[in-house]
C-alpha cells in the first residue's frame, strides 16, 4: 500500500473540474484508490462520493492506494493534484 497526505491549496477547494480529472484518473488504474478525510472516506473512482467529501481549501486528506499498479497510480495522482489543486 501506497500513502500520501494533501492539503488543498486552491481557494476554490476540491470543486468540480480537477474532480472529474482525478476521477477519470483513478478510473484509469486498477488499484483500489481510497480518499480519508474527517469527513468520512470514499472510492476515488466514485465521483458522486468524492463530490459528498465537499473539501475546501487548508483541509488534508489521506490518498491510499494499493494494487498492482499502485506505486503509478500514486505518482499519477500525486502530479495532477500538485497540478490543479
Amino acid at each position: 500500500m501506497q500513502e500520501l497526505i494533501f492539503t488543498i491549496r486552491d481557494p476554490r477547494g476540491l470543486h468540480v473540474a480537477p474532480l472529474g480529472a482525478l476521477v477519470r484518473l483513478c478510473c484509469s488504474f486498477a488499484s483500489n484508490i481510497q480518499f480519508s478525510c474527517q469527513e468520512g472516506s470514499c472510492n476515488g473512482k466514485n465521483l458522486p462520493a468524492m463530490l459528498r467529501l465537499a473539501l475546501h481549501r487548508d483541509d488534508s486528506f489521506a490518498l491510499r492506494v494499493s494494487g498492482q499498479d499502485e506505486k503509478a497510480a500514486l505518482q499519477q495522482i500525486n502530479a495532477l493534484l500538485q497540478q490543479y489543486l
